[in-house]
């Protein structure tokens, strides 16, 4: 029996790693095929990462030049939204977001140098949105300063 021992656990773990791997791969496509927390206008003044509309569902653009706080625009086009983003500010900066005819999110990063908005709804592709990044300092090393997109700025 001591033999055969190694064998059961070995036929145990490589059971154990198949499972995992096929768990994973099946919640992965259930995650996909899941219906969103909340189509477009349902999402308006929510979490993004909360309400499965970030992640692999979203995609960001920010311009190539003239950004110092790495402002973006994010895209939820699973759950037709966007939101505003800032990676390289400071506590206190703030960051808002703005679509053209429709809502307004805001956010102030608390600790860290990054924080994103909440979301606010959009049409699928016709809209035009406005994030901007505000520092807590106005005497710092970047002054307020906006960013625009519409729905065909190459996000990615």
């Amino acid at each position: 029996m001591r033999r055969a021992w190694p064998l059961v656990r070995g036929v145990a773990l490589g059971l154990a790693v198949v499972t995992g791997l096929v768990g994973a791969w099946i919640e992965e496509r259930l995650e996909d095929s899941r219906p969103r927390t909340c189509p477009g206008e349902g999402c308006e003044g929510r979490d993004p990462r909360a309400a499965g509309c970030a992640g692999d569902h979203a995609a960001g653009y920010e311009p190539e030049s003239g950004n110092p706080a790495l402002l973006e625009v994010r895209l939820g086009s699973r759950c037709h939204t966007v939101w505003g983003r800032i990676r390289d500010g400071a506590p206190g900066d703030r960051v808002s977001v703005e679509v053209t005819g429709g809502g307004r999110q805001e956010a102030r990063i608390g600790t860290g140098s990054g924080t994103y908005t909440a979301m606010v709804a959009v049409d699928a592709e016709n809209f035009e949105v406005t994030v901007c990044a505000t520092p807590a300092d106005p005497n710092g090393d970047w002054g307020a300063y906006c960013i625009r997109a519409t729905g065909e700025s190459g996000y990615n």
